[in-house]
């Protein structure tokens, strides 16, 4: 950890055909919407990605994230990443526990069934 910036700076190798590379992993920062990212950049071909601290996380600490699912945050706080409160489902979990959360609001706006759910979906895509 860089101790003067307070920004974690992790080194990953990989070795492609014996060419050993660097990838550099800059972060956490907040987007403008809050929520933390980090930066994976390689300096052999100088590309960089961006990936969800959450899942970076997780990835960290239980491998790779299956396809299909998605981290969530199990108190539904996406500042709080500690890995005890991240968990794996799929987008449908998801999608219901967001509505079963905020089930008073589509009730209070007359949203109620289908339409409450594509709601949902829409807020999410």
């Amino acid at each position: 950890m860089n101790g003067s910036s307070g920004r974690i700076f992790i080194l990953g190798v990989r070795v492609p055909k014996l060419n050993i590379c660097m990838i550099k992993t800059y972060g956490p920062y907040f987007r403008k919407d809050g929520r933390h990212t980090v930066v994976h950049y390689d300096t052999e071909t100088k590309s960089r990605r961006t990936q969800v601290y959450s899942r970076y996380l997780w990835e960290q600490h239980n491998g790779p994230i299956p396809k299909g699912l998605h981290v969530d945050h199990i108190d539904s706080d996406p500042h709080n990443n500690d890995i005890s409160n991240l968990q794996l489902l799929t987008q449908a979990e998801n999608n219901k526990k967001y509505y079963n959360e905020n089930k008073e609001k589509f009730v209070e706006n007359g949203k109620k069934g289908a339409e409450a759910s594509r709601l949902v979906k829409s807020k999410l895509d």
